[in-house]
């Protein structure tokens, strides 16, 4: 269950039917909360909608946006990035790169333009996101999948062991409380934080997911092969399950044939 869409009127459905179809078939099937985490995104678009064409510039503020300005949801951002950083927005698909910035503004440059909707995502890649990776939804989400006895929790945008310790203590509080199963932890390893701590990463967890989709925005695209091959590879050496998700033969689902960057990940594995 994906916690960054649906409600849990409806996740509640899900599960119902999901442990009715196990019982039917009389075999186990697993259920996995996975919780949205910190996400950094865009304001309310008037109009709902907005182009940035290619080497125009785009101001971007933090509140009170005035025509033609971009209103982001993350307050410290005109702290944390500085001139020549990359912005990516709507899951990577348009590339800002920042040519100025003053106490309230950033000034970018448009490198590869597209369409933004209200609220599309954002990803700072090489800037350190000051968010916790358990939010206050998270801690909801959590309760509502401890209530319902979920097999797994993945946990979103690790940074280091203790994000897995901290959501530890709160599965054994709400178990405690409900009278529910413990569930495993799944860290999902998606931004460099996590690549610079994954041996204690992969300790402190019961399981480990490589999510592709955030690991290729926040990494340089060429590395992904490379880094999915190691979080494995360490994976397995300490005895632990490991889970490589997202984008996996992305390209076939509009095309007949395999594109090669999708190639090599089943010919390494």
């Amino acid at each position: 269950m994906n916690f960054s869409h649906g409600s849990h009127d409806e996740f509640g459905r899900w599960i119902k039917a999901i442990r009715d179809y196990a019982s039917e078939l009389d075999r186990p099937i697993a259920i996995i909360a996975d919780l949205q985490g910190p996400r950094i995104r865009l304001g309310k678009i008037p109009g709902g909608k907005k182009e940035l064409y290619d080497n125009h510039e785009v101001i971007l503020v933090t509140q009170n946006p005035k025509r033609g300005e971009i209103e982001v949801g993350y307050k410290l951002l005109i702290k944390q990035v500085k001139k020549g950083s990359r912005i990516l927005l709507s899951d990577g698909l348009i590339e800002l790169i920042v040519k100025s910035k003053s106490r309230t503004k950033v000034k970018c440059i448009i490198a590869t333009g597209g369409s933004i909707v209200s609220y599309s995502s954002i990803n700072l890649p090489g800037t350190e996101i000051k968010l916790p990776s358990f939010t206050e939804k998270d801690d909801q989400d959590l309760y509502f999948g401890i209530q319902n006895s979920v097999d797994y929790v993945a946990l979103s945008f690790v940074k280091n062991k203790n994000d897995i310790l901290r959501i530890r203590r709160k599965i054994d509080q709400y178990c405690a409380k409900e009278g529910s199963p413990l569930p495993k932890i799944i860290a999902k390893i998606e931004n460099k934080e996590a690549i610079n701590n994954l041996s204690s990463i992969i300790a402190a967890a019961d399981g480990i997911m490589v999510a592709r989709g955030d690991l290729g925005i926040e990494m340089p695209e060429e590395e992904v092969p490379l880094l999915q091959k190691r979080i494995i590879d360490e994976a397995r050496h300490e005895g632990k399950p490991v889970i490589t998700a997202t984008q996996m033969l992305d390209s076939m689902v509009e095309n007949g044939f395999v594109h090669t960057f999708d190639q090599i990940y089943p010919k390494r594995e």
